[in-house]
């Protein structure tokens, strides 16, 4: 069959037009490709001011030591970055370019060449427009001793106001970074994810029963130790769905008992956020066991509960995963006479909602003498005003028969005041204010804030500490009647989601606790801006003074300098809560 000449002559033409067409999409295609614009200010750190690279910024976190190079070689042009850490325990170390204002939901690619002699790591930190920080790791990069491109890619979250990138390393060794860039990528329209939680439980809410016997929860053990008699039940009721874990405990000399789930794999160095909803009538523990690298197991406390009254009640705290850490799991457990039930159980990495800028609160407990001799003039020295919670009962004894401790006289607590410190309340005579009778618990609360008030001359006495920490709803119900917060010492940071005036989370200060601890708390609360309160209690080189928790002058004083030069802003309680309250 032949074909018409007119039709030839036409497809002829088409043929031509598509052609033509596609060229024209061809060529649009690799123009866009060619001219994608590079949103980083500074890209190859060619530009700098004084040796500084323009638009850069060094950042570690953690307990090591980063030095950071401006090199004068390069994979283009005659310059680079270098970081590089001689020491490491945890956190990391990293250049990044100034954070850039982005669109939200919108594909981005990274783009960096770089040389290691470690293993390193791509984050991105996506700040929404409340101040909020997120993180998205793009994934790890091989050691590369010649100049390899990395390249990863995200996507921006709703809200999204800035990014930037951390290409970092969290050992031993050095990375050299160079040529970066950071374009918009064409949106791909994809079905959205399954959202996957991040809580480390298997069996988080104990809803699965164990596959050979349906009278016990899969996944979870029991534990019991001491000279104690304990009972284990799996109830089908629960705080939520149909089912926890109950430990009735009798004849209680010593020990505890606990429900405990499998260890699950984790990361050194990384902070993690535990949570339960619980119900007790009596003492309990929040605990971390962490299984080591060597073989052993290191526990870390979190915490003591307060009993719930019957109500289901939510325990949290936050803490650092060891170096060394392989795998861990955190529990609950009851240590006397009564009952623990516990349900609905969390461990996950901790996201913090962050505030609009960090605070660091310092904090002491019990009024202790050495507070004032050695400790204020360290602040003094570095205009750092404190909250010092008085016992106002204790207030200028120092008699080996009553007590070894040697207390602030009316006097020194007076100048406190006078000189911009904040005096909070520790009660009268120091109690575990659960023990007591209600009647007995609103005398240490009324009696200790109007003595402080008239001893300072103030009318604001706002803020309180229960001596050990010890509280229960109860307690709190009349705390809440003469402070507006009461500071507890539960380990954790502050921030938007666990802010709780009640229960403000702490970083506990004593004899155990290193100058690189206290500085790796100041600077992750930096990087994170979230709200630490550091609680310390005998500022003495006498150890026996108050066994186990001291801190000597020395690191005293060499942890306010790390807290000064910080930059982070330094507040007392009081200030720091008019502060948050408007971000809430």
């Amino acid at each position: 069959m032949k074909i018409p000449r007119t039709l030839v002559t036409l497809i002829s033409c088409l043929v031509l037009l598509l052609s033509a067409t596609s060229n024209i999409f061809l060529n649009a295609s690799s123009a866009d490709a060619a001219t994608a614009t590079n949103l980083i200010a500074n890209p190859s750190a060619e530009t700098a001011t004084n040796s500084v690279p323009a638009d850069w910024e060094e950042g570690n976190w953690g307990t090591n030591t980063a030095n950071f190079t401006y090199l004068n070689t390069g994979h283009t042009g005659s310059h680079s970055l270098e970081v590089s850490l001689t020491s490491y325990s945890s956190g990391d170390a990293k250049w990044y370019f100034d954070p850039i204002n982005v669109s939200s939901n919108t594909s981005y690619t990274y783009n960096d060449y770089y040389e290691s002699n470690i293993a390193s790591d791509v984050v991105v930190q996506f700040e929404d427009n409340s101040g909020n920080y997120t993180y998205e790791d793009l994934g790890a990069a091989n050691a590369a001793s010649a100049w390899t491109e990395y390249s990863g890619n995200f996507t921006t979250p709703a809200n999204t106001a800035n990014v930037t990138v951390f290409h970092l390393i969290s050992a031993v060794g050095n990375l050299t970074i160079d040529d970066a860039s950071l374009t918009a990528t064409p949106a791909v329209v994809t079905p959205p994810p399954v959202a996957v939680s991040p809580n480390l439980y298997t069996n988080p809410s104990v809803e699965t029963a164990d596959s050979t016997d349906s009278t016990q929860p899969a996944n979870w053990y029991q534990g019991q130790w001491g000279d104690n008699t304990a009972s284990f039940s799996y109830l089908n009721t629960g705080h939520t769905g149909s089912h926890s874990l109950r430990i009735d405990m009798s004849d209680f000399s010593d020990g505890g008992a606990d429900w405990s789930s499998d260890y699950e794999k984790v990361t050194a160095g990384n902070v993690y956020a535990f949570s339960d909803y619980y119900q007790s009538n009596t003492a309990t523990q929040a605990m971390v066991a962490v299984l080591m690298s060597d073989g052993s197991t290191q526990y870390i406390w979190l915490g003591n509960p307060y009993t719930s009254d019957g109500t289901w009640t939510k325990f949290y705290a936050q803490f650092t995963m060891p170096a060394g850490a392989v795998s861990a799991t955190a529990y609950q457990s009851i240590s006397g006479n009564g009952y623990l039930t516990t349900d609905d159980y969390t461990l996950e990495p901790y996201v913090p909602a962050s505030f609009k800028n960090a605070m660091v609160s310092v904090t002491f407990d019990d009024s202790i003498g050495s507070q004032y001799t050695n400790g204020y003039p360290v602040l003094k020295s570095d205009n750092i005003k404190a909250t010092f919670y008085v016992i106002s009962g204790y207030v200028g004894i120092c008699d080996p028969d009553v007590s070894s401790i040697c207390y602030m006289t009316s006097t020194q607590v007076k100048d406190l005041y006078k000189d911009g410190e904040e005096i909070g309340s520790h009660t009268v005579d120091h109690p575990d204010l659960t023990t007591l009778p209600t009647a007995s618990v609103d005398q240490e609360l009324s009696q200790s804030q109007t003595t402080i008030e008239s001893m300072t001359g103030s009318t604001s006495i706002t803020d309180f500490a229960a001596p050990y920490g010890d509280v229960n709803l109860s307690v709190l119900n009349e705390v809440s009647k003469y402070y507006q917060s009461q500071r507890g010492v539960e380990v954790g940071y502050n921030d938007k989601s666990n802010y709780d005036q009640q229960n403000l989370l702490v970083q506990n200060v004593d004899s155990d606790t290193t100058v690189a601890q206290v500085e790796s708390y100041i600077a992750y609360a930096k990087s994170t801006k979230t709200y630490l309160v550091l609680v310390y209690h005998d500022i003495d080189t006498d150890a026996t003074v108050d066994p186990g928790y001291d801190t000597t002058p020395a690191n005293f004083k060499t942890e306010m300098s790390y807290l000064k030069s910080s930059g982070v802003t330094t507040e007392t309680m009081s200030q720091a809560i008019t502060t948050i309250k408007p971000q809430l």
